[in-house]
């Protein structure tokens, strides 16, 4: 069953079943909601380039366990990992740029 709605979203139709993520250089944003309840996700890898992560961008990524924020991204959205029941790890740059975290 599919409980989120990505509207517009061309790969909602697989939502339930995306593994690996890899955003291209030349992304600056994950927008809201950008991967929102894909639940069988366990990889992502972020470009330098990117500088926002959106609201609820990865809620209900239930098998995400890792995620590395890279040097640029200076806003990360409310919500964006609410409910990674299994994230254990967040690699933040050293030292951390982030401006806002809502």
């Amino acid at each position: 069953m599919n409980r989120g709605k990505i509207s517009g979203a061309p790969w909602f139709e697989y939502q339930e079943s995306i593994i690996t993520v890899v955003i291209e250089n030349g992304v600056t944003t994950i927008g809201s909601g950008a991967f929102y309840w894909c639940k069988a996700l366990d990889s992502i890898t972020i470009p330098n380039g990117v500088i926002t992560i959106g609201g609820k961008a990865f809620e209900h990524c239930f098998t995400l366990k890792s995620i590395t924020i890279p040097d640029g991204v200076t806003t990360i959205g409310d919500l964006a990992f609410c409910g990674c029941s299994a994230l254990k790890s967040i690699i933040l740059p050293l030292p951390p740029i982030l401006l806002k975290i809502t």
